[in-house]
């Protein structure tokens, strides 16, 4: 079942990133409405892969692996927490994208833990965990591109980034919902 579920999530995130796609091209608030609703359904599924995770791997290292889980799962609830409200019009999309951005950093640090319990006890392909540190790094590139933009005033006048960093956003989005979907696969 869990796996099933992870599969979902992902296949969920690749749905939000195309509402958001659509939100920018029609400016139609209810596309931003659903891109922060299926963003906060994507971490409610992610939360049984972070119990199967500690299921595998916490009798090799409780605490570590204990650890990360709670902050994967506190993560995941940020995330919903924030995108539910935002979707139901309850908080504002900027205040929404500052605090759910803390529990993305919660889950990305699971996954980099992930990856380490991967090359250190084995248990799911090597290559999923490589391709989990390199999403990661993506990911990293593409927050910096992204705030980066913020900064230059791009969220305020609604404009789109520059196309090399559309591209790398788009390239850690992609990534993103290929880990979640493998991650389902392997279990």
């Amino acid at each position: 079942m869990t796996s099933a579920l992870t599969v979902v999530a992902g296949v969920v995130l690749l749905a939000s990133g195309v509402c958001l796609g659509v939100f920018f091209s029609t400016e139609r608030e209810a596309w931003g409405r659903a891109n922060d609703a299926t963003i906060a359904l994507w971490a409610l599924l992610m939360a049984p892969a972070a119990f199967e995770v500690y299921l595998r791997y916490g009798d090799r290292s409780r605490w570590v692996v204990g650890g990360l889980t709670a902050l994967a799962l506190v993560g995941e609830i940020v995330v919903a927490a924030t995108s539910g409200l935002t979707a139901v019009g309850l908080l504002d999309w900027k205040l929404s994208a500052k605090i759910g951005s803390l529990g993305f950093c919660a889950f990305a640090t699971w996954m980099a833990g992930v990856s380490g319990f991967v090359f250190a006890w084995g248990g799911l392909p090597r290559a999923f965990a490589w391709f989990g540190i390199v999403t990661l790094v993506l990911a990293v590139a593409a927050a910096l591109l992204g705030l980066r933009h913020a900064r230059a005033g791009g969220l305020d006048e609604q404009r789109m980034p520059p196309p090399a960093t559309s591209g790398i956003l788009a390239l850690a989005f992609l990534c993103l919902v290929a880990w979640c979907v493998w991650l389902g696969v392997a279990l």
